[in-house]
């Protein structure tokens, strides 16, 4: 039988530069995604003014409404990674999610905004299983582990981002009163906050 792409590759036996360089490129989108996943927190009260919305709708937005599709899509997710090019696949998933991020700061009522939110787990969902994977390929067995926690840390980095980061430029925003984006217009600080750090994960 044909064996998938990602598994036909042996471990390798030895450990290079740039396998390390891998893992800390994966732990920089595992860090932009948790901070796209926790930017609301941020600026709840503001957006919770703006779209006049509900402790509950808020809520779902923080919880249900990011982790619906980033479960059901994580096991076929796993499966996309096992068949197809592993870096394409993070690449596509952290612009759905970089592009789901922007559509939360464009958003203008609850329901716009818990369809961004759900796109935002759809995107982030590939990136776990084909950044394991691709570890996986690239490490030694000996320092597999490693590679692993370098990637982990990307995690309670973008938590630390999301917060700080997001909370530095929501003040550089509300300080500017905004920013003005091509075709969508004036951008109150709360939406800038989610446009800014959409632009990082599309750049990356």
């Amino acid at each position: 039988s044909k064996i998938p792409a990602a598994a036909a590759v042996a471990a390798p036996t030895k450990t290079t530069a740039y396998a390390w360089y891998v893992a800390a490129m994966l732990a920089a989108a595992y860090l932009i995604s948790v901070m796209d996943r926790y930017l609301l927190g941020v600026v709840l009260e503001a957006v919770k003014a703006d779209l006049n919305l509900s402790d509950t709708e808020l809520g779902v937005l923080q919880g249900p409404s990011f982790v619906i599709l980033f479960l059901l899509a994580s096991i076929p997710c796993g499966r996309l990674a096992d068949v197809m090019n592993r870096k394409v696949l993070i690449a596509a998933g952290l612009a759905v999610w970089s592009a789901a991020t922007a559509a939360c700061g464009l958003a203008n009522n609850f329901g716009e905004f818990f369809v961004a939110r759900l796109l935002v787990g759809l995107g982030e969902a590939a990136l776990m299983p084909a950044a394991m994977s691709l570890i996986a390929a690239y490490f030694s067995r000996d320092r597999l582990s490693r590679g692993v926690a370098v990637y982990m840390a990307g995690a309670s980095l973008g938590r630390a981002a999301a917060f700080a980061g997001g909370g530095a430029l929501f003040t550089y925003f509300a300080l500017r009163g905004g920013v003005f984006v091509p075709l969508a217009g004036e951008l109150s600080p709360w939406r800038s906050v989610f446009v800014a750090s959409a632009l990082i994960g599309l750049v990356f």
